[in-house]
């Protein structure tokens, strides 16, 4: 089974990015700055019968607080872009074996009064569920 890239991208920024929230949608409350995570695609290799190295296509939307404005959002943006960078090694069940930034755009968000600034990081993740390592008792 592929691994929840979502959920271990997650964790991976809230582990490294203080006083952010990281989310799946949209909060409710938005004064403060925030990252969604949302999986784009996991498809599987053109000709292998096996899902094993998965590329998922994820998007991190690094949104301004408030007041913050586009320095915010930049800044943001480059802290998530090293974060991410950063994350190959096991993780929570999974092996993350390479990340490449494919698009780093800045993309004010206009369903917001005024318009939201927002940095959009959108990457190719590689990964693969972790091996089950099964303990051997004593003979």
């Amino acid at each position: 089974m592929i691994p929840d890239l979502e959920r271990i991208a997650s964790g991976w920024l809230r582990d490294g990015l203080d006083d952010v929230r990281v989310v799946g949608k949209p909060p409710s409350e938005v004064a403060t700055p925030w990252v969604q995570v949302v999986q784009v695609d996991a498809p599987q290799e053109p000709g292998s019968r096996a899902d094993h190295l998965v590329p998922f296509l994820m998007q991190f939307d690094c949104y301004a607080g408030a007041d913050g404005g586009q320095p915010e959002a930049n800044a943001l943006g480059r802290l998530v872009r090293a974060r991410l960078i950063a994350l190959p090694g096991m993780r929570d069940g999974a092996v993350v074996t390479g990340v490449r930034i494919v698009g780093d755009t800045r993309v004010p968000d206009d369903t917001f009064e005024p318009s939201r600034e927002r940095r959009v990081i959108t990457t190719t993740i590689w990964a693969h569920a972790a091996p089950v390592l099964e303990s051997v008792g004593e003979p």
